[in-house]
């Protein structure tokens, strides 16, 4: 009878043991499983930091987020597609040699962008021990060159608005036509001055200040980002060379149109540029004018898009005058001139001058396909830490 007692307990002991080993044994799987899951998350977070450091440079925290969602949204975490929150995003500046990142408010430039992934895994085994559910999450900051400062309409003096001014973004790329009701928040203004906006003006994107830069508005500002300071002035960046060809179609050095005027794509030389009709290009064109230029009407690119139009301003004390209801299409690099206009001017493209003074309706587009010549401004300028975008942690 004893004999069959301990061979009973023996049973039992060894039932229990195996479903204790089993338990233990299914514990180890299913933790393995979320390990995997947190890798899964982790990969993706550094895939998605990286488009959100792309995407800031070319269109501010709006096309940060933009992006890294787009990538989240064709990817999975344990087989289910991803979506990123606002609070899944932190934009700062990574301090080198801290090794931390320094969010809005430490007086620093933002060049850095911190992403979380999270994700809910729903348990199996675990349950039955009452714990039907863990939090997987994993973070990722990448840093990006700082480019950032031209994703718009710069002036190295300062800036100064007044009565109706719109800054925003577009796309060439999907219109040639953006309207303040469709234009996106991807446009920058950025000075070493001041910027002043009297009477209602909206900034779809940020501000950027050098050290003494200042922001002052009267009567109605609203902005859609932030105002982001900078750890040194922006540099004006080297005029091109001034080496003059003959024009196409012999198109005099000082140039005048006086009816409305198409020309072929090339390079142009010019010691003055007055546009009292308007003046088109039909192909891709650079010009160059070494003095003022004076416009009475519109100058339009070829097919609309700003980056088929490089106008270089050279020199120093140089004046680009727009009046009475002008659009210029193209990407400017004026950094010796100020532009000055009133009653209804349009810009579209990129622009970065000596200072900006206008009135009484402006528009200010940036192009965020304009980017390449963003970056190649900002390099030449000294304005960037680097051409790639490197996971910091």
């Amino acid at each position: 009878m004893r004999v069959r007692l301990r061979r009973g307990v023996a049973i039992v002991y060894g039932i229990v043991a195996m479903s204790v080993g089993f338990a233990l044994a299914s514990l180890a799987v299913e933790y393995g499983r979320v390990q995997s899951i947190k890798a899964e998350a982790q990969t993706l977070a550094d895939a998605a930091c990286r488009a959100a450091a792309g995407g800031y440079n070319h269109g501010g925290m709006s096309e940060a987020r933009i992006r890294a969602r787009a990538l989240a949204a064709i990817s999975k975490v344990d087989g289910v597609h991803v979506t990123l929150a606002d609070g899944d995003f932190i934009f700062g500046h990574w301090n080198k040699n801290t090794g931390q990142l320094q969010t809005p408010g430490s007086g620093k430039p933002m060049n850095a962008i911190h992403v979380t992934v999270r994700r809910t895994v729903a348990l199996t085994f675990a349950s039955l021990f009452g714990k039907s559910s863990v939090d997987v999450s994993a973070t990722a900051t990448a840093q990006a060159p700082q480019s950032q400062v031209f994703a718009g309409f710069a002036a190295l003096g300062g800036m100064d608005f007044k009565n109706n001014a719109f800054i925003g973004g577009y796309n060439s790329a999907s219109t040639t036509n953006p309207t303040t009701a469709t234009a996106t928040a991807a446009a920058a203004l950025t000075s070493n001055g001041t910027i002043s906006f009297k009477n209602n003006t909206t900034v779809n994107g940020d501000i950027n200040l050098g050290p003494a830069g200042a922001e002052n508005h009267q009567n109605n500002l609203t902005m859609t980002g932030s105002v982001n300071h900078l750890a040194n002035d922006v540099p004006a960046p080297p005029d091109p060379s001034w080496s003059p060809s003959p024009n196409p179609l012999g198109i005099p050095q000082n140039y005048t149109v006086n009816n409305n005027t198409t020309l072929p794509g090339g390079t142009y030389w010019f010691t003055s540029l007055t546009v009292n009709k308007k003046l088109t290009f039909s192909g891709p064109a650079t010009v160059y004018v070494n003095g003022n230029v004076t416009m009475g009407d519109d100058i339009v690119t070829s097919g609309s898009i700003p980056s088929n139009l490089k106008l270089y301003q050279l020199g120093n004390n140089r004046t680009l005058t727009m009046n009475n209801n002008g659009h210029l299409v193209a990407e400017v690099q004026a950094a010796g001139s100020a532009l000055t206009a009133k009653n209804k001017l349009s810009l579209y493209g990129l622009g970065l001058y000596k200072s900006i003074d206008v009135k009484n309706t402006a528009e200010f587009y940036y192009d965020q396909n304009s980017g390449a010549t963003a970056q190649a401004m900002a390099t030449a300028a000294g304005a960037t830490e680097g051409n790639s975008i490197a996971l910091v942690e």
